[in-house]
């Protein structure tokens, strides 16, 4: 596979055994699903590997959402804290209506 240059996962795991790499693409998956308002994608390491796990808005943000704890990009260890993340984002988001 290759290097991932449009932003989203082109790969998910370097060197890694299938299953971890299933279960890697089920969690891409279920958050694309989930959350369809964010981009995904995972930072590159300096040395190449793969790094934190990210997602990024697609609209801008609002002075009184920003100040509201509302994220443009949310950046995390692991697809689970993403997820977690994505959650709290998505609860904050009901408090302010519709952007």
């Amino acid at each position: 596979m290759g290097e991932a240059s449009s932003g989203h996962f082109a790969h998910l795991a370097t060197g890694g055994i299938g299953e971890e790499r299933q279960a890697l693409a089920e969690a891409e998956r279920r958050m694309r699903g989930e959350f369809p308002g964010w981009s995904f994608w995972r930072a590159r390491r300096r040395d190449g590997g793969q790094g934190s796990w990210c997602a990024t808005r697609g609209r801008q943000l609002t002075c009184q959402e920003l100040y509201g704890g509302l994220a443009r990009t949310l950046v995390c260890e692991t697809p689970e804290q993403l997820h977690e993340e994505l959650i709290i984002q998505a609860k904050l988001g009901e408090r302010h209506g519709p952007p």
